[in-house]
């Protein structure tokens, strides 16, 4: 059976690596790959990880190694070969076969590419979520081998789909888009409900009021679209108070947007979120996420409360369209309507079922494209489309 070594950062608590924990488990349960799992360094979620294959802790192992600055200067100078072959053998990547696949969960595993031989194993490589995920925090020549070494580009969004094609030269026969892993958030999480809580009291949010989210707005999109929409709810009765979330960028588009709430009068409700702050709990708000923007920006957060039940709503063109989508053909809107987003929002508002703590239509289309059954599949499908 060819072997699949998965290659990670570190088991910690964070829903980045719950979701290898899930992928991996998915990875074993297909029987078709012997998978075995190489971390850089262990964490809490590492006896879960170990009970579902075998894994290697590289910062476990004998610190006296090529990987010393002092060992790694030696071998490089003296016996660079034998050096990462020793190296190689400690980690278990000294044998290969034909349909062998190594598979990078990020570009953090660009490590493990030194000890690998030019012809075999196949890799894979995932990138995820960040704009210029090779801008940060590799260095020039790691970025170098990734590109050089790394078989096939996983992007989960078009935008890093064309940053390597168009940016980077890498050829499209070696870029494949697949959907961003996500899993419901679960005891191996921090709860973030007191969070929420705090900053919904801070905020001076009231307390039966149903919470707009409106992020994402680029100096690429006109900057009063948050605005215009805003203006158009303000005027919509729900039943029930309206309040608008928004992220303060100090971009044109935040500048003007800030400036136009005020100069309307219809800064009432409204309540700025700084660029620098952390997304995630602000999201965790709102009962309904509105993207007013074309680029095709699809955070790991927005899925989250998506798959959690929460409507999304965006322009056609969005990264997020496919999957806005599923829930309901009326969430994703052509581009610039703000008029039809404003009232497929106070739809939205105006049906309690919709914003019940019940999984929606597009939870269940989240994780029927997103969940690790999925994810796992299309990895396969893609070493065999590759053939060994």
């Amino acid at each position: 059976m060819p072997r699949l070594l998965v290659v990670h950062d570190r088991a910690d608590r964070t829903p980045e690596t719950v979701g290898l924990v899930e992928l991996v488990r998915a990875l074993v349960a297909t029987g078709e790959r012997d998978v075995r799992v190489l971390l850089m360094a262990g964490g809490p979620l590492l006896d879960e990880i170990e009970s579902l294959a075998p894994t290697i802790v590289v910062a476990a192992l004998d610190p006296r190694s090529p990987d010393g600055l002092r060992e790694r200067l030696a071998f490089a100078l003296r016996r660079r070969k034998a050096g990462f072959r020793i190296r190689a053998r400690r980690l278990g990547l000294d044998e290969w076969h034909a349909g062998d696949a190594v598979y990078l969960h990020t570009v953090l595993g660009v490590q493990v590419l030194r000890y690998l031989p030019d012809d075999i194993p196949t890799v894979l490589c995932r990138l995820a979520e960040d704009v210029h995920p090779l801008d940060h925090p590799l260095a020039a020549a790691d970025v170098a081998l990734l590109l050089r070494r790394v078989d096939h580009f996983l992007p989960v969004t078009s935008v890093l789909r064309d940053e390597l094609v168009e940016d980077r030269a890498v050829g499209a026969e070696r870029v494949h888009k697949v959907p961003e892993l996500f899993v419901p958030a679960d005891e191996r999480l921090p709860d973030p409900a007191p969070e929420r809580e705090r900053l919904r009291a801070e905020l001076g949010i009231d307390p039966d009021a149903l919470v707009v989210g409106s992020f994402g707005t680029s100096d690429a999109d006109a900057p009063d679209l948050g605005v215009l929409l805003w203006s158009m709810l303000a005027k919509r009765a729900a039943g029930r108070p309206v309040e608008l979330l928004w992220g303060s960028a100090e971009t044109e588009a935040g500048f003007w947007m800030g400036h136009d709430l005020r100069s309307t009068g219809l800064e009432a409700g409204t309540h700025a979120v700084a660029a620098d702050q952390d997304l995630g709990p602000y999201l965790g708000l709102c009962d309904v996420l509105v993207l007013l923007t074309r680029v095709d920006d699809y955070p790991f957060a927005y899925l989250e409360r998506a798959a959690s039940g929460v409507p999304v709503l965006c322009f056609e063109g969005n990264g997020l369209a496919d999957l806005a989508r599923l829930g309901d053909d009326r969430n994703v809107a052509p581009y610039l309507d703000v008029v039809a987003v404003a009232e497929q929002v106070t739809r939205l508002l105006a049906a309690d079922d919709t914003l019940s703590s019940r999984r929606s239509a597009m939870a269940a289309a989240a994780g029927s494209v997103h969940g690790p059954g999925p994810v796992a599949r299309r990895l396969l499908d893609r070493l065999d489309e590759a053939g060994p």
